[in-house]
């Protein structure tokens, strides 16, 4: 299911495992072999949206228990920096995102405001006798 499956399908058993506290038992013990298919799906996955907040916990899970056993084979490193480095892209991505809203924000503020301004200076103000002329009741 991790190489080939639906992610919903896959994100709804790890949910299921977390509810039932067998995430750390489902996750532990295992060697490069095992691992390998469910990092792939992480750093498949890990960045979409609706399934990225479970993954991260999953992510989070795996450092911790894997992290005493990092440097000691080359091959079992290169799992974790392949998703460290999906991660440092997002991270980035979110980054220039946040900056992007940010100028939006300052553009559509400064937008408004002086649409407002010229509405208020362009617009005379009508008295209600100037009011009674225009509709024709004077």
């Amino acid at each position: 299911a991790l190489l080939e499956g639906s992610a919903d399908v896959v994100v709804g058993v790890v949910e299921e495992l977390v509810q039932r506290s067998g995430l750390r038992i489902a996750l532990q013990g295992r060697n490069q072999t095992t691992l390998t298919p469910l990092i792939g799906f992480l750093v498949r996955n890990i960045t979409r949206p609706p399934h990225a907040a479970v993954l991260v916990g999953v992510a989070n899970l795996l450092l911790d228990m894997y992290a005493p056993v990092l440097g000691q084979s080359a091959a079992f490193d290169e799992l974790f920096v392949k998703l460290r480095s999906t991660l440092e892209a997002e991270v980035a991505l979110q980054v220039d995102l946040s900056q992007l809203m940010g100028a939006m924000d300052v553009l559509l503020a400064g937008a408004t405001g002086s649409a407002a301004a010229r509405a208020h200076t362009e617009l005379p103000a009508l008295s209600p006798r100037d009011g009674a002329a225009a509709t024709g009741d004077a």
